[in-house]
């Protein structure tokens, strides 16, 4: 599955395509009982785009269940055109991306904002730090255009 990540991080790096930064499948919360995705779902982008059907996502290749009975989420931490987006689902929700209303915004400071990914796991809903340099913040607006661009 490797050679495939790296193959279509390549192709997509280089058109400012659809890039999986870091995405996690499991229980959210004070258990965190989760695992790490982002190689799968990368693995399953095409065309710049990433489409999961309305269904559990434990049938997926990378994918299981982390925690039999308890609800799950799948959290997304993307690039699409050089712009961070994140996103959260139910586990049996599909999911649609790049999406404008999963774009996040430049925020002024890091001390304004919480962490999303703390010692490489979600702690916090929809705010993470993106590198040393900036901090991101969700930016709350939908435009179907925006998606349908990158085709």
């Amino acid at each position: 599955m490797r050679p495939t990540y790296d193959r279509n991080v390549n192709v997509e790096q280089c058109k400012g395509g659809l890039v999986i930064v870091q995405a996690w499948y499991g229980v959210f919360g004070s258990s965190n009982k989760l695992i790490d995705v982002t190689v799968p779902l990368q693995c399953l982008v095409s065309n710049s785009k990433l489409i999961l059907p309305e269904h559990t996502k434990t049938g997926l290749v990378g994918f299981y269940d982390v925690s039999f009975g308890e609800e799950k989420q799948l959290a997304v931490k993307y690039r699409f055109r050089n712009i961070m987006h994140e996103v959260m689902i139910e586990d049996s929700d599909p999911l649609k991306i790049p999406r404008q209303s999963h774009r996040i915004a430049q925020a002024a400071s890091q001390e304004d904002h919480s962490v999303w990914f703390k010692s490489g796991k979600p702690t916090q809903r929809l705010s993470w730090i993106v590198d040393t340099c900036c901090l991101f913040a969700i930016e709350h607006s939908e435009d179907e255009a925006y998606r349908r661009g990158g085709e």
